[in-house]
C-alpha cells in the first residue's frame, strides 16, 4: 500500500509594518506567504500594520492583510462552518473569506476555534482541528 505524507511548511509572518507597500509585498512573496490590500496605493506608502502580527506561524499560501497609513480600516466576516471538511476544501473555505487555516491533525474537521458564527478581522488564524472517520472522538 502507498502511504501519502502531505508536508506542511510551517512559515513564521516576517514582521513589514513601518516599510514601503512595495518592500513588504516583496518580502511576504519571498517568505511564501500571499498578501491583501483593500485598495491600490503608492508603492511608497508605509504599512502601520499587519494582521496575523509578526511572529504568528503560518502555512505557505497563507495571507497577511496589510493596512497602510490613512487607510487601516478593518474588516470583519462571520467564520463559517468547516466541520466535517477536509484539510484542503476547509482551508479554500477560509481562505475565499480572507481568513488563515491552523491545521492539527489529518482527516475530516471536528473542531474549529474561534467557533463558526463568530465575528473575527480578516487575516484572523482558525485553528481546525481533523481526525479520521473511523477514529472515536469521546
Amino acid at each position: 500500500s502507498v502511504k501519502i505524507i502531505f508536508a506542511i511548511l510551517s512559515i513564521a509572518v516576517p514582521d513589514v509594518t513601518n516599510r514601503s507597500l512595495v518592500e513588504a509585498k516583496r518580502i511576504l512573496t519571498n517568505s511564501g506567504l500571499k498578501y491583501i490590500v483593500d485598495e491600490s496605493f503608492a508603492d511608497d506608502a508605509k504599512v502601520v500594520s499587519q494582521m496575523p502580527v509578526a511572529g504568528e506561524t503560518l502555512t505557505e499560501k497563507s495571507l497577511v492583510k496589510l493596512f497602510i497609513e490613512g487607510n487601516d480600516t478593518r474588516f470583519t466576516v462571520t467564520v463559517p462552518d468547516v466541520r466535517n471538511l477536509s484539510i484542503s476544501e476547509a482551508t479554500t473555505t477560509l481562505n475565499e473569506l480572507n481568513l488563515n487555516i491552523r491545521v492539527s491533525g489529518s482527516g475530516s474537521a471536528i473542531l474549529q476555534d474561534p467557533a463558526y458564527g463568530t465575528v473575527v478581522e480578516q487575516g484572523t488564524i482558525i485553528t481546525v482541528e481533523f481526525r479520521n472517520k473511523n477514529i472515536d472522538v469521546e
